[in-house]
């Protein structure tokens, strides 16, 4: 037996007298699996006379719709028995993928040692398989025999500069065609070095723009260009790029633009070196109108100022829009407060002018600011552009402080306030010791100066001044508090007042009554007013409620009819009426009896038609109802 060296060695030899067929092998049979096939079982393979016992790939191959050999089943032979999966045409696809009934099949192999296909043959065991396909059978393959004789040379055009050049042909056929002179296969032009003109149309000059001997018509450069000295024109001139009449090596450059603080007014070229606008304003940090934009002073500092909330009303207004739960601002020692005073300002001629103000309210506010009426000569207003300078004055303290607000615009003519703060560098305010606002911190007199007023301040106090802004210790007050009801005493008043006087009322409604006691006949809201000799009032309000407990566990007692028209009957039953009196509905007495008996009729002697109350007196309580008088 051969062994497996000597093998390898007839393999390498036979293989270098054999050409390769072009034709495809799948890595598996899973890539060419259709669903249907034909088994063939291989027993041996031979490469020429001697066995092979690894190194190949057995495939068997059909004709496929382009008339080329396509693989449809593929086994690796390994030196034992295998069996190869030849596969059947899928009906279901449109192209042929596989064998069709009765095909014959070509036998190939595939050498894995130098990847080269050799044209093959098998012998079937008798009666046990065919060659011709056929769906589902069992065949079985004695002998898989390799042919390493045969020469299968590929036809084709081999010059690789032919235009139909084929590089797996073996063997020229003298099919080849050229292209014309300086043309391609596809009939165009070759330009070589890609300017659009053929090469066989090029023209050899000089082709800078730049070079005095510029050749138009030159379309490849032949390195002849000549050029002028830096800094002058072929004929000689210095040049002058921008037109200024100033030769480019005499050209001084800088900042051009007046506007900005780099500007050289010796440059004649523009280098972008104008980096720094200049920002005219007040440069003095201590002012009031201090500027930190500002890089340039323009006179117009302002170390005092007159703060006036007055404005002049023009025609048209911006409106700045604050919603209160989303400011929290901080006035001194406070947050602010109803009562004081946000406006708006602006330097007219030098001086502070309000544009606008408003009284914080504890709500939303929109605080409108006067723009200019340009129809008069004289500035009345906001302009444009203008910085708006927004003060708060603190009504309690007489402060004013100086706000810094974020907005943003909304619209036309509308915009939102989002922020306020107070400006913590700029403090305004009276700078004069003697005075009742005068403000320590304060660096700008804001010419507000107030005096001392003494008098009562405290807004509870029945002297209370309103104009007074410091306490002289004159404050005085009253109290006054109505008694809790007791059954069978009436309604009354505590004050320490002078000289008291009266007022009582019902439900809101004012009563007769004028003393310091009252007696309920029905519940409701009884207030009295007490008045000094001063002229301070002071209020108390009790609830009645229970005016009729004691008639409502009294069962016996029977009043009719209601409504009358002449007369009531009132029927105690077993119990002595002592006192029996009538009262209208402010508490007015209108009749008066004494029955001492248990049934007591009450005639309404021409009483207006209303309601009434009667109350009526027993041994051991007293009892208040209503009556209607019809």
């Amino acid at each position: 037996m051969i062994n497996r060296f000597t093998l390898l060695l007839i393999t390498l030899f036979a293989i270098q007298q054999t050409k390769a067929q072009d034709v495809y092998w799948p890595a598996n049979s899973s890539e060419i699996n259709t669903g249907s096939n034909a088994t063939y079982l291989v027993q041996s393979v031979n490469l020429g006379d001697e066995s092979v016992g690894f190194g190949y790939n057995l495939g068997a191959f059909y004709t496929n719709d382009s008339g080329e050999l396509s693989c449809a089943g593929i086994t690796s032979w390994v030196g034992i028995q295998t069996n190869i999966a030849v596969y059947g045409d899928d009906s279901t696809t449109p192209e042929k993928d596989g064998f069709s009934e009765g095909e014959q099949i070509t036998w190939l192999a595939y050498g894995a040692f130098l990847e080269q296909t050799y044209e093959a043959s098998v012998v079937l065991v008798a009666g046990m398989g065919s060659e011709i396909y056929s769906s589902n059978s069992i065949n079985i393959i004695n002998e898989f025999n390799i042919d390493p004789t045969v020469e299968t040379l590929i036809q084709g055009c081999t010059h690789a500069e032919a235009c139909n050049y084929d590089e797996t042909a073996q063997e020229d056929d003298d099919s080849c065609v050229f292209a014309a002179f300086g043309y391609s296969c596809d009939g165009n032009c070759i330009d070589t070095d890609g300017d659009t003109i053929c090469d066989i149309d090029e023209t050899s000059g000089c082709t800078d723009l730049t070079a005095c001997n510029y050749v138009s018509g030159a379309t490849d450069d032949d390195g002849s260009c000549e050029y002028a000295l830096d800094n002058f024109n072929c004929d000689g001139s210095c040049i002058d790029t921008d037109g200024d009449s100033v030769c480019d090596i005499n050209e001084i450059y800088g900042c051009t633009d007046s506007l900005y603080s780099e500007f050289n007014a010796l440059a004649t070229e523009e280098d972008n070196s104008c980096t720094v606008l200049i920002i005219s304003g007040c440069i003095d940090s201590t002012a009031f109108n201090y500027n930190y934009q500002a890089n340039t002073d323009d006179n117009s500092c302002l170390n005092e100022i007159v703060v006036l909330f007055e404005n002049t009303v023009t025609n048209t207004t911006i409106n700045y829009n604050v919603a209160a739960e989303t400011i929290s601002l901080t006035l001194g020692d406070s947050e602010i407060l109803s009562g004081d005073l946000l406006g708006g300002f602006v330097i007219i001629d030098g001086q502070l002018i309000c544009v606008g103000f408003t009284t914080w309210s504890g709500d939303d506010i929109s605080l409108s600011l006067w723009l200019d009426d340009i129809n008069t000569p004289e500035i009345d207003g906001l302009v444009e552009g203008e910085t708006i300078y927004w003060i708060a004055q603190q009504n309690n303290t007489l402060f004013n402080y100086l706000l810094e607000l974020t907005s943003v615009e909304v619209g036309t003519g509308d915009i939102f306030v989002t922020a306020i703060t107070v400006n913590e560098t700029i403090i305004i305010g009276c700078m004069d010791n003697t005075a009742y606002n005068f403000n320590e911190s304060a660096n700008i007199n804001d010419g507000n100066c107030i005096p001392f007023i003494y008098d009562c301040i405290e807004i509870d106090a029945c002297n209370y001044n309103a104009e007074a802004n410091t306490e002289d210790g004159s404050c005085y007050y009253i109290s006054a508090t109505i008694s809790e009801l007791t059954f069978g005493t009436p309604l009354s008043v505590i004050t320490d007042a002078n000289s008291p006087s009266y007022t009582w009322y019902l439900n809101g409604e004012i009563l007769t009554e004028t003393s310091s006691e009252y007696t309920p006949y029905v519940n409701g809201e009884y207030a009295v007013e007490i008045t000094d000799d001063q002229g301070c009032v002071v209020s108390d309000t009790i609830t009645i409620n229970n005016v009729n407990i004691q008639e409502q566990v009294n069962q016996k007692l029977r009043i009719y009819p209601i409504p009358a028209t002449n007369q009531i009957t009132i029927d105690a039953g077993t119990d002595i009426i002592l006192s029996a009196k009538l009262f209208t509905i402010d508490g007015k007495l209108v009749q008066s009896s004494t029955p001492n008996s248990t049934l007591f009729t009450l005639k309404s002697k021409q009483l207006d038609a209303g309601v009434y109350f009667i109350h009526l007196e027993f041994n051991d309580r007293k009892i208040q109802r209503s009556i209607l008088f019809e």
